[in-house]
């Protein structure tokens, strides 16, 4: 089972307009699969600190993004928000299903947000 994910793409590309990531990607890592992008793509960029819902705090890559005309927007998930967060063209859509909140999709066809709210809180911090 392990290596099913292990060889899984670290980003896809949709009609290179839209790419899909588990925690961002930074537009200067696109088409690469080094070590510092594999990091930055599964677990992001911490502070060392926390929040106050027991999150490692992350950094905000999304504000220093420079977005270009015809620019690909990124969709990625693994910092928990309220809501949808867009900044920059990148769509944070990992809205706490697991916590008890809802879970996201986004349409990229569309450009919609499709959301359900979770039936229980599957995870509680302690």
């Amino acid at each position: 089972m392990t290596s099913y994910y292990e060889n899984l793409p670290l980003y896809i590309v949709i009609n290179g307009k839209v790419v899909v990531t588990h925690a961002g990607i930074k537009d200067e890592f696109l088409y690469r699969t080094d070590k510092q992008v594999r990091s930055f793509v599964l677990y992001g960029e911490a502070t060392g600190r926390y929040t106050e819902k027991g999150f490692p705090e992350r950094v905000d890559w999304t504000k220093s993004r420079k977005v270009r005309k015809n620019h690909m927007k990124i969709v990625y998930g693994h910092v928990v928000y309220d809501e949808v967060y867009i900044n920059n063209g990148c769509y944070g859509i990992d809205t706490g299903a697991v916590l008890g909140n809802k879970l996201t999709a986004y349409n990229p066809e569309i450009e919609e947000f499709i959301q359900v709210k979770s039936k229980k809180a599957y995870y509680i911090f302690e």
